[in-house]
């Protein structure tokens, strides 16, 4: 038996496992934790400008009582400072106060005394009080109403995101929380992945290592399920393959054995025969020449048989379908055996009512195949003196051959196996093969029908066939 590399490599298998889930953990968790950073930068974003927002409505509330209707921003715009520096706490009082009553963010700005990015514009855009771009390039945008009309614009431009000292601390501390949970969540990844590989390269391996041993030779090989998921029922695969094998091995040692048994029993008669003529011990006279003619025909009825049952196992029999009479092919093999059976002394006899025709598709060379076994086997196990019945009918939509024979009879426990292929009874003296009705069970499954064997009611074996009608 040559020896066979596994498909599997179980230890190459684990690594590229363990790596493969590693890093579908790892880059789950990575984009995961990048979009709730993502998520938690846009919402922090939008609470300062929320903060920044209210704080300036605040503030314009305030400006819009410094505007004249009669001068406009020319108060504000003679002492600009003043407003400004006015406006700065307040928006930083304000967004203090807004950041203690939601109990979240860095807490109030500490920061210079003055605040550079908070603009006054006046309606048409002009920068009134304040240092920093054009209306149109701040950040955030807050109209001045008086009586009900807007009079001006309070702008606030920051010099960067997220730009306070305590803003960046918060962003900060947020940024080092998820390294430290990608982190920890990387570790868990590769324990898990580690866990998982070897959970289901265990029994992978264990699979390879079988295949191994039935590549050796070593059929009686069989593997311990421990799951029950699809690699248990690999297992379990692997193991009915097994049994199947050893099976096999098993079949064909005993058809080894039958064969050589089979085919000695003629050659050594020849032998013997032969040796005697040329030793002189029997004259080369009719009566030996008959002798050695009946063993070389048994020997050629053996290797055709086992020729032809090779065949119909490998599916290579070959079957020529056309339409046929079944009852003309019955009485072809019946006159065909009717001398042999007379000189026996057995009735051979067709059912009346098995006179009709009966049409089908079939290879009619293979039915009178099936038919002459059957009317062999008779001939060789039915006593002298005995009887053999043979009818056919219609039943259901098939056509049902019976050939049932007289004693001696076949025991329960022969029955189920009397089609495989050597299968002697423990009474049987005959010199037939054991493969007539084992080709018989060929012939009938290649057309689609069914073979059954019982206890004849005249005492010995009924053989059941039923063929589709066409």
């Amino acid at each position: 038996m040559g020896r066979c590399r596994p498909i599997i490599g179980p230890m190459r298998l684990f690594p590229k496992l363990f790596l493969a889930m590693l890093g579908t953990a790892a880059a789950g968790g990575i984009v995961m934790l990048s979009v709730v950073h993502w998520h938690v930068r846009s919402s922090f974003s939008d609470f300062v400008d929320d903060l920044d927002r209210g704080a300036m409505q605040a503030a314009a509330e305030v400006l819009s009582e410094k505007f004249d209707n009669a001068n406009g921003w020319e108060a504000l715009a003679a002492d600009p400072s003043s407003v400004h520096w006015a406006l700065r706490k307040l928006i930083s009082i304000r967004r203090a106060a807004q950041m203690a009553e939601r109990g979240r963010g860095p807490g109030p700005r500490r920061g210079r005394p003055d605040h550079p990015n908070l603009m006054v514009y006046d309606l048409e855009g002009n920068a009134i009080a304040g240092r920093g771009p054009k209306l149109s390039d701040v950040d955030l945008a807050v109209a001045i109403d008086r009586d009900g009309q807007t009079v001006g614009w309070l702008g606030l431009s920051r010099p960067a995101r997220f730009g306070e000292p305590g803003e960046r601390q918060f962003v900060d501390r947020q940024r080092v929380l998820f390294l430290i949970g990608g982190s920890v969540l990387v570790i868990l990844a590769a324990i898990a992945s580690w866990i998982l590989a070897r959970q289901l390269t265990g029994p992978v391996r264990q699979v390879a290592t079988g295949a191994s041993e039935l590549a050796a030779g070593r059929y009686e090989t069989r593997l311990q399920r421990t799951t029950q998921d699809e690699v248990g029922q690999l297992t379990e695969d692997f193991n009915r393959l097994g049994r199947a094998l050893h099976r096999h091995e098993g079949a064909r040692r005993r058809w080894l054995a039958e064969i050589a048994h089979e085919l000695r029993t003629p050659l050594s008669v020849l032998q013997a025969e032969l040796e005697a003529i040329k030793d002189g011990l029997r004259r080369p006279d009719t009566a030996a020449i008959d002798s050695l003619y009946h063993e070389a025909l048994h020997l050629s009825r053996l290797v055709n048989d086992l020729h032809t049952l090779s065949l119909a196992d490998a599916g290579a029999l070959n079957y020529r379908f056309q339409g046929v009479d079944l009852a003309e092919i019955i009485h072809r093999a019946i006159k065909s055996y009717q001398t042999a059976f007379d000189q026996k002394g057995i009735e051979l006899k067709l059912d009346s009512e098995s006179e009709t025709k009966a049409k089908t598709s079939a290879d009619p060379q293979r039915i009178e195949q099936l038919m002459t076994n059957l009317l062999r086997n008779s001939l060789l196990y039915t006593n002298q003196g005995g009887r053999v019945q043979i009818s056919l009918q219609a039943r259901q939509g098939d056509w049902e051959i019976i050939v049932a024979d007289s004693e001696p009879g076949v025991a329960d426990q022969d029955l189920p196996v009397l089609f495989d292929a050597f299968h002697r009874c423990a009474n049987d003296q005959t010199q037939g093969s054991g493969l007539g009705l084992a080709i018989c069970e060929r012939i009938v499954a290649a057309h689609g029908g069914e073979i059954t064997a019982d206890h004849s009611p005249l005492g010995g074996l009924q053989v059941s066939i039923r063929l589709p009608r066409s």
